[in-house]
């Protein structure tokens, strides 16, 4: 992983040294929870849950939305 923050860095890419972790199967990443073995993108349970009750105002039978 230092190879690639040092390659980041020359290329001009910011790249926080401390922050940095190693490569896992599942990283959170702009608040995607992404796997690289499945090729993966999802949602942490609780910003899932939040996005499901958001829907279900939208799910009420004999609702019109124009």
């Amino acid at each position: 992983m230092i190879m690639v923050v040092s390659r980041c860095k020359k290329l001009g890419v910011k790249t926080n040294k401390e922050k940095y972790s190693n490569f896992q199967p599942e990283q959170n990443f702009i608040g995607f929870i992404w796997n690289g073995v499945q090729k993966t993108v999802r949602l942490s349970p609780g910003k899932l849950q939040t996005r499901i009750n958001q829907i279900k105002g939208f799910q009420i039978s004999g609702n019109k939305y124009y």
